[in-house]
């Protein structure tokens, strides 16, 4: 039995994970700053809690003691902790979806003990490994698009609405628009494009791939308002504040949770136009059940180094896992 220590194993993606993992034989530890909540937490699921600070390298080496694999449900900066882990011969899997710090963990020696798996979840994570899967035998250039959308009346948690403000009201931010068909339930939709990690993932680890992703939301009104609204205060952290504070589920709309794909390249002389898409339900949830799905998946066969999702899972394995799981739905698109 693999014991897995979950670093923010109380917050909302965190807490969904530790459950979905004590519920398949691992033995699970939920870890914190805080030991009440973690302890409080723990106590629900009936697992262990433990107290980490990821700022006090003093609590590192009790908090791992016989841990085999650390799922990171919290974002940072420094990769100090993870180079503790991997000195341990530790596992070490992230939700996170910073790719500058992935480019930082990217940049460390290869270890040779121990596995790292990035882009793991929905998005990135799911995405990319639907984007390897439409992707494979197809030769470059390749030109990945990614489409997500989800429902205003779910609760995206606040860690995962102050990431996506931030990215909608950066200064910086790319414009564009383009139009995905997510099938039967919502038609073709215009999303627009979004500084998401798996992005940059793919087209490092992809041959010669040129990808973007595109983000929208259940009501075509709230999609169009909400990006002339980062458009219009470009830059502004005062209203990327007030976004933040203001976005609730509003008892209107879905939870939906839906991606779409598709992967255009070379086959056969010709160029070929692959698709598949991703039906669920409650973001944070998809999430959670995803990273415990991706983390039990790596722990049957860990692969030495540092590594996106894509890149040692099975896709195959992955989506046929996350049907049989109940995870959601997936279509694969006839062009």
């Amino acid at each position: 039995m693999s014991t897995i220590l979950i670093v923010g194993g109380y917050g909302a993606v965190g807490r969904l994970a530790a459950g979905d993992l004590a519920s398949r034989a691992h033995r699970v530890v939920v870890a914190g700053r805080r030991l009440d909540a973690a302890t409080a937490a723990a106590a629900e699921l009936g697992v262990e809690g433990r107290r980490i600070d990821l700022d006090e390298p003093t609590t590192w080496q009790e908090a791992c003691e016989d841990v085999d694999l650390v799922l990171m449900c919290m974002d940072q900066r420094e990769t100090a902790f993870v180079e503790f882990l991997l000195g341990r011969a530790i596992h070490y899997v992230d939700i996170a979806a910073n790719d500058d710090f992935f480019l930082s963990l990217e940049a460390l020696p290869a270890p040779r003990r121990s596995g790292v798996l990035l882009s793991v979840g929905l998005a990135p994570g799911l995405t990319n490994v639907m984007a390897a899967s439409c992707a494979a035998g197809l030769r470059g250039p390749l030109d990945v698009g990614i489409g997500l959308l989800f429902g205003l009346n779910d609760d995206h948690g606040r860690a995962g609405v102050e990431w996506t403000a931030s990215k909608l009201f950066a200064a910086d931010r790319k414009p564009g628009s383009t139009i995905f068909d997510f099938g039967r339930d919502w038609g073709t939709r215009r999303l627009h494009r979004l500084d998401f990690s798996d992005q940059h993932a793919l087209m490092r680890t992809l041959p010669q791939a040129r990808a973007a992703t595109y983000l929208g939301f259940d009501s075509r009104l709230a999609t169009s308002l909400v990006f002339a609204l980062a458009g219009r205060f470009a830059g502004s952290r005062l209203a990327r504040d007030f976004a933040v504070a203001a976005f609730r589920p509003i008892g209107l709309g879905t939870r939906a949770c839906d991606i779409s794909v598709s992967v255009t390249g070379g086959l056969e002389g010709r160029r070929v136009t692959r698709a598949m898409r991703f039906h669920a339900s409650g973001e944070s949830a998809t999430t959670a059940r995803l990273a415990a799905l991706m983390t039990s998946i790596f722990l049957e066969d860990p692969v030495p180094g540092i590594w996106h999702s894509h890149q040692v899972l099975d896709p195959a394995t992955v989506l046929a896992e996350a049907e049989r799981r109940g995870i959601g739905t997936l279509e694969t698109v006839a062009l």
